[in-house]
């Protein structure tokens, strides 16, 4: 008995080594991508911390560090700040996409952002993450700021537009220490997050443009050239950009 029919075609040399080309490229963009998550968690820390004890300037949402966090926002002076403030950190150290209406503390806790709700173990929380505190008057997240560690059994954050009590009406920025169960919800907007190819460097004590450029394998010239820096003289909080 004869068969009849086609015979399956082979696939072409040139189409199995563009498969495994596409894969490495790929490969290359995911591992560059979780590379930099460590970085770009400490320049968040490193960026809340400096902002730790800023005050307005007449109790009205106003003041010259807190216009900032505004404008981050394309907001004027006026308005509640703790999502802007958030805004504005993540926006320094280049983080992106952010949320479309980054005034308004429920756009940062989109489905595709949340790792965490109340009752999940509080050891997966990571400095750079965002928390949301949920207000039965408002029936919505009406404040937000920034996890910064989990201590024992408790979160510590910075926040802004709060006060020594954590309301959210308050007039600074300030560290809290918070229970778990005042926290409602948690979104991370670093991890993931699209490579700018650079990020900030804060200037530590007794660091060198040598001991920055070891750390991070370039050399320090290109430091000087990417920072436009005359000679090798830093200090304490200098922001320097690196790039990838």
């Amino acid at each position: 008995m004869t068969h009849s029919g086609h015979n399956p075609q082979k696939t072409p040399w040139w189409f199995d080594i563009l498969c495994v080309v596409l894969f490495v490229i790929i490969l290359l963009l995911v591992t560059n991508a979780y590379s930099q998550e460590p970085e770009r968690r400490n320049c968040i820390e490193t960026w809340a911390h400096i902002q730790v004890g800023v005050r307005e300037a007449t109790g009205k949402n106003d003041g010259f560090e807190v216009e900032k966090y505004l404008a981050s926002c394309n907001l004027d002076k006026g308005y509640s700040w703790c999502a802007c403030f958030v805004n504005a950190g993540l926006k320094h150290c280049n983080i992106s996409p952010l949320p479309d209406c980054p005034a308004w503390s429920p756009c940062w806790h989109k489905s595709e952002q949340i790792v965490w709700t109340q009752g999940d173990n509080i050891d997966r929380l990571k400095k750079g993450m965002v928390f949301g505190l949920f207000y039965r008057s408002k029936g919505r997240i009406a404040h937000t700021g920034l996890v910064l560690y989990v201590d024992d059994e408790s979160i510590i954050t910075i926040e802004g537009n709060t006060n020594v009590a954590g309301g959210r009406d308050g007039s600074g920025v300030h560290i809290r220490k918070r229970s778990p169960k005042e926290l409602h919800i948690v979104s991370d907007w670093i991890k993931g997050a699209e490579d700018p190819g650079y990020f900030s460097h804060f200037v530590k004590k007794k660091e060198t443009l040598y001991r920055i450029a070891i750390n991070y394998g370039v050399t320090v010239n290109n430091i000087k050239k990417w920072n436009d820096l005359w000679n090798n003289n830093l200090y304490i909080g200098q922001e320097l950009l690196i790039y990838s």
